[in-house]
């Protein structure tokens, strides 16, 4: 439901063997932008995550900024700009 951002899909898939932790597997969309977005949202922090970085350290930075003008924004789903 993010803007920009999807179609995208996050899947476990199980080994063949049976041994071993599921493959992860992230589909992100295929504009370039969103592609982007949803990489550093959602399959950066998991990547984090897997090196054995700290959970507290692993989600996307904020910034905290005010705008010189107001920005109309989807009341649905969250958006995310450049």
């Amino acid at each position: 439901m993010m803007k920009p951002g999807k179609p995208a899909t996050f899947a476990t898939v199980d080994k063949t063997s049976g041994e071993g932790a599921p493959t992860l597997v992230f589909a992100l969309p295929g504009n370039p932008v969103s592609a982007l977005v949803t990489f550093h949202l959602l399959a950066a922090p998991a990547i984090r995550r897997l090196q054995g970085v700290a959970i507290a350290e692993c989600s996307a930075p904020t910034v905290q900024v005010r705008m010189q003008q107001g920005k109309r924004l989807d009341p649905e789903r969250p958006e995310y700009h450049r």
